[in-house]
């Protein structure tokens, strides 16, 4: 087994085409506000990316109230979730929430955590909430463990939580396809 996996390791490296399936990093109804391609952020070397929010099932918005609060969005102070097995490789959690509205242009991933999968995939999870990561560098972590919580740190300007496959464990680097492997759609 350990022959075959060094295999399809080496495979996805050299020819970049191998897709992987990703669990969601949330319990509960999510709905994704810009996927693959997306119309803002999630373009050309970069476009293998969600971004995920909570929503009212009523009224369609993220928000209740008057939505000028961080407490405001569904999606603010939800748990984050593993979505693969892996070591986490790096992770940042000193960056402040944002007010809504307003992003960080200079540190654009705000908190995040990155995770190497058993077969050398890299993930990265990011606008995680301030001081809420739970896990360390070099921590295994398996499919589901709580990892933080969804925040509006970075480049955000509503809470929000990205998910991204990527190429090399460098934060920012080139995207790589991936899938959901458990999810529905209404």
């Amino acid at each position: 087994p350990e022959a075959a996996l060094e295999r399809a390791r080496l495979l996805w490296l050299r020819h970049r085409s191998a897709e992987l399936g990703v669990f969601c990093p949330f319990e509960g109804e999510w709905d994704v506000q810009q996927g693959f391609n997306g119309p803002w952020t999630h373009q050309g070397n970069w476009q293998h990316a969600i971004d995920f929010v909570k929503q009212d099932p009523t009224s369609g918005k993220t928000f209740k109230n008057k939505g000028i609060e961080l407490e405001d969005y569904y999606a603010f102070g939800q748990g984050v979730l593993s979505p693969v097995e892996g070591y986490v490789i790096g992770l940042y959690a000193k960056a402040a929430d944002n007010p809504i509205g307003k992003v960080e242009n200079q540190k654009n991933w705000g908190n995040y955590i990155v995770i190497r999968t058993l077969s050398g995939a890299i993930i990265t999870l990011a606008h995680l909430k301030k001081d809420s990561i739970t896990v360390a560098v070099g921590e295994y972590v398996f499919v589901g463990k709580k990892l933080g919580a969804c925040g509006n740190s970075g480049y955000s300007q509503e809470p929000h939580l990205h998910l991204q496959a990527q190429i090399g464990a460098e934060l920012g680097a080139f995207t790589h396809p991936f899938h959901l492997i458990n999810f529905y759609v209404k």
